[in-house]
């Protein structure tokens, strides 16, 4: 725990390195290796912090780590006078990982104010028991200071999204929530299972976007 705390400083002191902003900063740290590394973490799953938590795979302390590398990565897009963090950005960003994560903390959000209990977030299921009307309805119900605590992560990584989008036609592409169909030719089951699997997960991506 004391070393996430310091690493937790680290991320907060490079944040404000580039605050002000500071382009020049900005412009260095965007091809410094940060954003690879943040993909890096942001993947992680602190096991240990989570074990001591009592087995809440999203603790406050790795709420914040992942947090403020997002919010580093919002702080390095802070009024640029031009594309060029934007580009070093979004060839650096695992479109895939930032998906996941606002799935992810979504699910998370949902399990704590419906009580279903976290099990496993990332294992979908039909009916799905976190996706119901009262826990959305309750998730509206939280305080300013609790969205900001259990999704600001999410609420970062939706800003540097559509950052990037407003620069980028193929990036946008890419981010926003596709209307899919798993119709179509297979060669074996197997392949349909990944289709319907891919299905599901983009459902998912889509309801964490549109939250």
């Amino acid at each position: 725990e004391e070393e996430a705390d310091l690493y937790l400083m680290a991320i907060n002191l490079l944040t404000e390195f580039m605050q002000g902003p500071c382009s020049r900063n900005q412009e260095a740290l965007s091809q410094s290796g940060y954003i690879g590394t943040a993909m890096k973490i942001l993947r992680a799953d602190f096991r240990n912090l989570c074990r001591e938590a009592g087995k809440d795979p999203y603790p406050a302390l790795v709420r914040r780590i992942k947090d403020g590398l997002m919010t580093g990565m919002v702080a390095m897009l802070e009024l640029r006078p031009d594309n060029s963090v934007h580009r070093h950005m979004e060839h650096r960003l695992e479109l895939r990982t930032l998906k996941q994560r606002l799935i992810f903390c979504h699910r998370y959000g949902m399990a704590l104010v419906s009580g279903a209990g976290f099990g496993d977030l990332m294992s979908f299921s039909t009916p799905d028991p976190l996706e119901t009307p009262a826990a959305e309805s309750s998730l509206g119900k939280l305080t300013d200071d609790e969205l900001s605590d259990y999704f600001g992560e999410a609420f970062a990584i939706i800003n540097v999204l559509t950052s990037i989008a407003d620069i980028s036609p193929r990036f946008k592409e890419e981010c926003n929530p596709k209307e899919r169909s798993a119709g179509g030719f297979f060669l074996n089951e197997d392949d349909a299972s990944v289709a319907q699997k891919e299905l599901l997960w983009e459902s998912k991506y889509a309801s964490a976007y549109e939250f």
